[in-house]
């Protein structure tokens, strides 16, 4: 008990009034913000346990706004503190007192935050120290209301759970990290990187599997889950699915637009599945979710970005010539585009993937593969044969914020941030051409030897304009197309052509 330093009653303030648009749009939110930075900045020579809780709610607002670097500033300030006080760290003897549970809360808390970021700069996420591992993680929040815990301690290395929500956070946010180091790796050897795929798989699939029953949430669940609950138990949730849907999309080109070729195909149809499962089961979840709970803004901007994600998995397969897997991608398409769009109200990156799904809906309009079922009942070859491969793209499905930082490894300014995929009108034009020559070649059985050299040729072309020289060449493709007879030059439907 005691009096609250100013700065943190209006970090607190500024940070809950984004979330009411009078006092946003009237300029009262970043004023008690700027207050809040000034004072909290006066005392940083004189570290207090409380100033971390002005730097989290601080770097959360900017963040919010869409001031990335002064974001990063107050994040960053947050973890230092947490560190040079010690908060990382148990007591012997006083780890079930009420004031080092509030020690530690502000040290996941600022953990938590430091995960967030796709390009961290910290370890302690990335690779977390013995200590880390060690710590307590934070009660369930019965418990810390009453100021006693009931549960036997739990931390990171210990694979057990107090069945505590911000516990079980802190877990997934862990393996998210893991998930996100490994996918933005080059890939060298396929085969290393799909058993280190699987190994992290199962690696999740233990920890899920642990998930206490009072945490589980199916979308029916979701009308009688409480209010304040639910953005939380909803995050963790996403964080599950997303991880899966990232991990296993990330050797799959036609859904991360990564670099591929045909090898291991069949292990890239199974992680295509995983990822396609993953993203439909995220899309149950986001309807119900619009459906029953009022307060969104509340939800945190990660589950926008798993909407975003989804988007690139199926979007392909509005095209598909199975209906019921159409129909499906459809109505989970609309689905995503309406979280991402209304959750773009409250976190400005969110207004960033509105922009990025119109890209990607426009390239696979206009160079749609020809899918005709689910990814395990399919040609896997269709799943490597989208070689619009872009990196900018690629940073955006699979990346989270990884897109806020500049090409000179610093944080985008206000109006630095990506605007689009790279993706010029002439290079989706090539990609159509060179689709309709892909689809060809892998939906019929019967043609001409002359006509594959030419489908063949058309592929070359397309891996010389996309690889890294970028060569300038005279585009022979629509020459290419019109030699092609006419009856072959409607969207292929698997059925045999007769040779001419």
């Amino acid at each position: 008990a005691g009096k609250m330093k100013a700065h943190v009653l209006l970090s607190v303030c500024a940070w809950a009034a984004n979330c009411q648009a009078t006092l946003r749009d009237h300029g009262f939110m970043m004023e008690w913000a700027d207050r809040a930075g000034k004072l909290v900045f006066q005392e940083v020579e004189n570290p207090h346990e409380d100033n971390i809780v002005t730097f989290i709610n601080l770097a959360l607002l900017f963040y919010a706004r869409g001031l990335w670097r002064r974001s990063y500033i107050h994040k960053g300030n947050a973890t230092l503190l947490a560190q040079i006080l010690g908060l990382g760290s148990d007591h012997p003897g006083k780890e079930d007192l009420w004031e080092s549970e509030v020690r530690r809360r502000r040290f996941w808390a600022s953990y938590l935050i430091e995960g967030h970021s796709s390009e961290s700069t910290s370890m302690i996420v990335r690779q977390p120290p013995e200590s880390t591992l060690k710590l307590t993680l934070p009660w369930r929040e019965e418990d810390f209301e009453v100021g006693i815990p009931s549960q036997p301690r739990a931390c990171l290395d210990s694979g057990q759970s107090n069945g505590g929500l911000f516990c079980e956070l802190i877990k997934a946010m862990t393996i998210w990290s893991a998930v996100n180091g490994l996918i933005k790796k080059p890939i060298t050897k396929i085969d290393s990187r799909i058993s280190a795929i699987h190994a992290l798989d199962q690696r999740i699939s233990e920890w899920w599997g642990s998930l206490p029953a009072c945490l589980h949430l199916m979308p029916s669940d979701i009308p009688d889950v409480a209010l304040d609950v639910l953005p939380k138990l909803l995050l963790l949730h996403v964080i599950y699915h997303q991880s899966l849907t990232a991990l296993h999309a990330s050797i799959v080109p036609l859904f991360s637009w990564s670099p591929g070729d045909d090898s291991w195909l069949s292990a890239r149809q199974i992680s295509a599945q995983v990822a396609f499962d993953h993203a439909c089961t995220a899309s149950d979840l986001f309807r119900a979710v619009l459906t029953h709970f009022s307060m969104l803004s509340a939800i945190p901007s990660f589950v926008a970005y798993a909407a975003y994600c989804g988007c690139a998995i199926q979007i392909p397969y509005m095209w598909c010539s199975q209906q019921t897997v159409m129909e499906k991608a459809h109505k989970n398409v609309k689905v995503n585009i309406k979280i991402i769009t209304t959750l773009s109200e409250y976190w400005k990156l969110n207004s960033l993937f509105e922009v990025y799904v119109r890209y990607l809906y426009k390239i696979h309009s206009k160079a749609a593969t020809a899918l005709e079922n689910e990814p395990k009942s399919d040609n896997p070859v269709k799943l490597t044969g989208f070689k619009f491969s872009a990196e900018n793209a690629t940073k955006t499905i699979l990346g989270f914020n990884r897109i806020l930082w500049t090409k000179d490894n610093g944080y985008a300014a206000p109006g630095e941030e990506l605007n689009d995929l790279g993706v010029e009108d002439r290079d989706i034009h090539i990609m159509e051409e060179c689709t309709f020559y892909f689809n060809v070649l892998i939906c019929t059985n019967r043609i001409t030897f002359k006509q594959l050299l030419r489908i063949a040729f058309c592929r070359l072309n397309l891996q010389r304009i996309y690889s890294p020289r970028k060569n300038n060449i005279n585009d022979p493709l629509p020459q290419l197309r019109d030699s092609i007879p006419s009856r072959t030059r409607r969207a292929p439907t698997g059925k045999k052509w007769n040779r001419n």
